[in-house]
Parts: C-alpha cells; structure tokens; sequence
C-alpha cells in the first residue's frame, strides 16, 4: 500500500512538472520530483537538471518513466529533479542533465558525457529525430518561398531553444542566408511552443519556427491547424511521418557530469536501458552521431560555439592560424633577407671604400711620379741648353784663344813689320768677340723662355 501510494505521488509530481513546463515564466529552481524523506547519508545525492521542453510532445511520456526508474537507482529520497535554468554555472551542482541536443552540445567546457537517447516508433533513429518546421497563415499569400520570408517578423520559443529556434537558423545558414539578419524581429514564447501559433494568428508575427511533428500532435488532440501553411517543407525520407523545414538531429538526451562516478553512470545506464517501451515505441538507446548538430552551431556561432561572435586574440588566432603562421614565416624570411641584405651592402660599401682609397692613392703616386718625370724632363731641356751654348761659344773662344797667342808672338819679336799683322789678329779678335756676343743674344730669349717653363 505504502508503495502504491508512493508511485501515485511521483505521478502526479511529474504531470505537475511537465505542466510547469509549458508555462510563461518558469522559476530556474522549481524543483520537479522531490525526495520523499531525510536523504540516506550511506548513498549518493543524486540531482538531475531537466530543461524546458515545449508541449504538446510525443515523447513527453518516457518523462515521468525515467523519474521513476532513477528513483529505483538511486533511492526515493536520494533523488531529485529540477528544472535547468540554462546557466552553464549550474552544471557543477548537478549530477544528470535531461535535454535535447543543444542543451547537450551547449556544454562542451563542463565535461558532459551522453549516456541514453530517446527513440521511437516514430524516430527509430535516435541520431534523426529532431527538427524545426517553418509557418505562417495560410491566408498569407505573400509569403511561399525563401526569399518571400526574408524580412519579416520571426516568432519563436527562445533564443535558446533547440527544435523551436536553432534548427531553423541552422537551415537558413545552409541556404547561403544569414540567420543574424535575416529577420527583421523576433519575439520570444518562453518555450510555449502553441503559443507561436497565435503570434502568428493575432498578426504579432509574419513567420513562426516549431518543432516537427507539433502540428501533427495537435491535430490527434483536436486542435484545429488548418490555417497553418508549412514552409520550405524537405524531404528527409519515407520513414519521416512529420513535417520539417531542416535536417533531423539527434533526440533528447540524458547525459552525466563530471560528479557522477563511472560505476552510478553504469547503474544509471543500465536501468534505462531495461526498461520497457511505452506506447508509441518510446525507449532509452545510444546516438551515436552528433556531428551534425555540432557542424549546425558552428555555422551560426551559437551554443558552443557563440564564442566566435566575440573577436579576440585567441579566436583570431584559431580561426586563421595557418594565415598568421605563415605571415610569420614570411615576416621572419623578410628579416632574414634585410638582415643579409644590410650585411651585403655594408660588405661591399667596405670594399668599394677600400677600392676607391687604393685608386687615390695609385692615383697620387702616379701624379708624383708624372711630376718627376717633368721635372727630369726640364732639368733635360736645361742641360740640353747648356751643351749647345758651351759648344756654340767654343768656336769662337777658341779662335780669340789662339788669336791672342799669335799676337803674344809677335810681340816677343819687337819687330815694327808686325803692325799690320797684330791689327789683322786685333780685327779677327774683335770678329769672333761679336760672333759670341751675337750667340749670346740668341740664347738669352731662348734661356728665358726655357726658364719659365721650368718654373712653371
């Protein structure tokens, strides 16, 4: 009895829960399961983290299962729920995070690690399950294609939101758009999915994003969505029953932190995947590809990667390193080559200073040397002079010479009939005096000359 009326209380905590889900403005620490008494001190507290999922939704059911089941793990009053306020921050207190994939992905620095997925009969898959679906009114006739969407009103669950916002961005970005501006608006549901719908139906917004299959959910619980037009509907396969405008992506996901031990994660591991399949096939698997929904944020710089939108030296450095290694090495080549460059001119400035200072000094030798070979030339010209004066006057120095020692003879004799010889010899004394005086003249002129070419 005490176990039946247990089991009863969890229900109702957890239709509790998933109601609270869809509410406007959902407290960060509203606590979805409580434990029901004094923890066990012997055992391990185990907390997990639940985001907000938008309802109406299929695979809610395996919600309030997988409560139960870690309650079994870990014990009634060793284990609670509470809803995740979405502050990375708040992973270090937690145990078990339950998301979708971006909530999962959005959390690369906390040291998550995936351990169960959810599956289906509708998405067998769990690697394809999730995807958004772009809307609008039928009545609005102008809005059919891509471009018709581009500049107008956006309605969406958050901008956190996964199914109900990311995916949708993600399509846009593959389409060659930009998602950052490609909306004039966006307003925000707080993660009410159906309320994107009467956004859309009160005129607060052109375009709305879902998730797939919300229209087809609606419809089995009676909504009317007949004034509901699909957009850019792709198609992903035979086996896809839902609607969707993107690629599918990995389901909800039950993932650890670095506080749960590897034998709890076992455990935890373990019990999920023993439990039955509830109606619809819903049953805890393994994804086993996420690169998808990784490739999709990167592309639009949100989640993990909404670091990119803020520039700075280490993202500069790791979006463009091998551009910067090579600026580098080409920065370095530069260095290396002026560097040697400089080396090589001063080297040969030296050489030509030295080559130069050779050359005037060659240069000046030799002008001393042109300077005494000029003067050995003049003191030639002089000597040359001298040589023909001394043998030009010694003719008639000679002639005067033997003249006087004729007339000395002479004299010796005392003879009167020698008058007329000694004035024969007086006259040829005489003759020969001019003929020296006269080469006397003719040199002087030509000594002067010779002179002042010397002293020049």
């Amino acid at each position: 009895m005490k176990t039946f009326l247990r089991t009863l209380t969890l229900l109702c905590l957890c239709v509790l829960s998933l109601s609270a889900l869809s509410e406007e403005s959902v407290s960060p620490s509203e606590v979805l399961v409580k434990p029901f008494g004094r923890p066990d001190p012997n055992s391990p507290f185990i907390t997990m983290l639940v985001s907000p999922l938008a309802r109406p939704n299929g695979q809610e059911d395996i919600i309030p299962q997988t409560f139960r089941a870690l309650q079994e793990v870990f014990g009634p009053n060793n284990f609670r729920a509470v809803l995740f306020s979405g502050n990375p921050e708040d992973i270090k207190d937690a145990d078990l995070v339950l998301g979708s994939t971006g909530t999962y992905l959005r959390m690369p620095n906390k040291g998550l690690r995936d351990l169960a997925t959810v599956a289906s009969d509708l998405h067998p898959d769990p690697n394809k399950a999730e995807g958004s679906l772009f809307v609008t009114l039928k009545s609005r006739n102008d809005i059919n294609t891509l471009e018709d969407m581009k500049g107008k009103r956006l309605a969406a669950t958050g901008p956190n939101g996964f199914a109900g916002h990311d995916l949708a961005l993600g399509e846009l970005a593959q389409r060659g758009q930009d998602p950052d501006h490609f909306f004039s608006s966006e307003i925000y549901t707080h993660y009410d999915m159906p309320a994107v719908l009467t956004k859309l139906r009160n005129n607060q917004a052109d375009i709305g994003i879902i998730r797939n299959c919300l229209l087809e959910n609606l419809k089995k619980q009676g909504d009317n969505v007949d004034d509901i037009k699909p957009l850019l509907v792709k198609d992903v396969g035979e086996s896809e029953r839902c609607l969707t405008s993107t690629d599918l992506y990995p389901n909800w996901t039950i993932a650890a932190t670095p506080r749960l031990s590897p034998e709890l994660s076992r455990r935890v591991v373990l019990k999920l995947f023993s439990l039955p399949s509830n109606p619809g096939g819903l049953h805890w698997t393994v994804a086993s590809d996420y690169s998808g929904a990784d490739a999709m944020y990167k592309q639009i710089r949100r989640g993990p990667y909404a670091y990119l939108r803020e520039w700075n030296l280490k993202r500069f450095w790791d979006m463009y390193w091998p551009w910067c290694l090579l600026g580098l090495v080409l920065l370095a080549t530069g260095i290396a080559h002026n560097i040697r460059t400089g080396y090589l001119v001063e080297k040969r400035t030296r050489q030509l200073r030295e080559s130069f200072q050779n050359q005037r000094r060659l240069e000046e030798k030799a002008r001393r040397a042109q300077e005494k070979m000029a003067s050995l030339q003049k003191t030639g010209v002089v000597g040359q002079m001298s040589l023909i004066v001394a043998h030009e006057l010694r003719q008639p120095l000679s002639a005067i010479s033997g003249y006087l020692h004729g007339i000395e003879r002479l004299l010796d004799q005392n003879n009167p009939a020698n008058s007329a010889m000694l004035s024969s010899g007086i006259g040829a004394i005489k003759s020969q005096a001019k003929t020296a005086e006269s080469i006397l003249e003719k040199v002087r002129p030509m000594r002067a000359k010779k002179v002042s070419l010397v002293l020049c």
